[in-house]
């Protein structure tokens, strides 16, 4: 967890905003973080708990990247056409 502290340090110094997603709740990162995206996954023992987060966190990265294609889905498709040569 301490490289994504320093990195994000870095970023914060660069002035590159920094997108969190973490559980609810303060913790250093959201603390640096310029925009917060908060979850709640809820498990018993440390590796369902652990699992579910990461699914979660998976999905909210997949639904952003979704809705960041769609958004620019001209520069997508040229990007596109150079893998498809």
């Amino acid at each position: 967890m301490l490289y994504i502290i320093n990195t994000s340090n870095l970023l914060k110094k660069r002035n590159i905003p920094i997108i969190a997603i973490t559980k609810y709740g303060t913790n250093p990162l959201s603390k640096i973080a310029d925009i917060n995206i908060n979850h709640s996954s809820i498990g018993k023992g440390l590796k369902t708990y652990s699992t579910r987060s990461r699914t979660v966190q998976h999905n909210i990265t997949d639904i952003l990247f979704v809705a960041s294609s769609q958004i620019r889905k001209d520069k997508l498709k040229a990007y596109y056409k150079l893998f498809n040569k």
